[in-house]
């Protein structure tokens, strides 16, 4: 029988192990954000996923981002590529535990359309408005968003929720431009979900 000389590893060989195994993992997440990147702003991607939310009547309609993490779906669209005077966020999430219900609000919460630093709520109000077949409480925000230094522009925003067989709806709704109003109205009013 032979035996097996015992090795004792220095501590210069473990360093090189533990900094082996971090630089692996950092390439591997590093490759993963990249590659989660990459598939959020694929249009096809955003697209099925913004379809598979929300049914909307956005002229030129674009989805820009569409996101699956965690049972939530998330897309944004807009209405065109450059300047767009539309933002729709819409999320959908589904079958989603309590405790990661809270955690994706509050992560929607922090999300705002348009530059927070260029555009000021000076009006805010909640109306009860129909969304998705059911009567909510929508949050309705009026205010001016700087485009031009020397322009302002009205901009609208709807927020409104929405639990319809146990998935959330969430949406949040930008319009800009002097007809503003007029576009979220119609805008709201055409959007409906898929379940």
């Amino acid at each position: 029988m032979t035996q097996i000389p015992q090795y004792k590893v220095t501590i210069w060989e473990s360093i090189a192990v533990l900094i082996g195994a971090i630089a692996l993992l950092g390439v591997g997440t590093l490759g993963l954000t990249m590659k989660f990147i990459a598939n959020a702003q694929r249009p096809q991607q955003a697209d099925a996923i913004a379809n598979n939310i929300i049914k909307y009547n956005i002229p030129n309609a674009q989805s820009v981002l569409g996101l699956n993490f965690v049972g939530a779906r998330v897309a944004l669209i807009t209405n065109s590529a450059e300047q767009p005077d539309i933002q729709l966020l819409a999320a959908r999430m589904k079958g989603v535990q309590e405790g990661e219900k809270r955690r994706i609000e509050r992560f929607l919460d922090t999300v705002s359309l348009g530059d927070a630093g260029d555009f000021k709520v000076t009006r805010e109000r909640i109306e009860p408005k129909e969304f998705c077949g059911e009567t909510v409480l929508v949050t309705i925000g009026e205010g001016r968003a700087k485009q031009v230094a020397s322009r302002s522009n009205i901009s609208v925003t709807y927020r409104a929720t929405v639990t319809l067989n146990a998935d959330r709806y969430i949406i949040s709704l930008l319009t800009t431009g002097q007809d503003a109003r007029e576009k979220a109205e119609r805008v709201f009013d055409s959007l409906q979900c898929q379940q």
